[in-house]
């Protein structure tokens, strides 16, 4: 599909979805659990996640992406990290109220991360980097 606005500029809209981006990829999702699970969405993709709160259902990130705010303020309410091998970074500040790490990697990039609450895996399972 174009743009809505009937350019040719190769970006995709996902059923006319403009909420998230998949900037590596060019292609617009519906959710962001859409975007996270979408068989497009490879290791090393950068995700746009427009200022706003996203809370249900809880969304499971098993691949190496960047999740950068856009906006503003980006509120997740609930995220489980469980990929081995595999680094979900921040490229913004980015809150999230239930955190669940089972596998992998976090890398803050010098951006704040805020949690209310973190749970699962142990010291041997998990890396949270700035």
């Amino acid at each position: 599909f174009n743009d809505n606005n009937g350019s040719n500029s190769g970006n995709v809209r996902v059923f006319g979805c403009t909420n998230i981006y998949n900037a590596t990829d060019m292609i617009y999702y519906c959710s962001l659990e859409d975007a996270l699970a979408a068989s497009t969405t490879d290791d090393g993709d950068d995700i746009q996640i427009p200022t706003g709160n996203y809370s249900l259902p809880c969304i499971t990130v098993n691949k190496s992406i960047t999740l950068t705010p856009v906006g503003g303020s980006v509120t997740i309410g609930c995220l489980t990290v469980n990929g081995s091998g595999k680094i979900l970074e921040l490229g913004g500040n980015i809150q999230i109220s239930t955190l669940t790490l089972i596998n992998g990697k976090i890398s803050t990039n010098g951006y704040n991360l805020k949690c209310g609450a973190i749970s699962g895996g142990n010291s041997l399972s998990y890396i949270v980097t700035d």
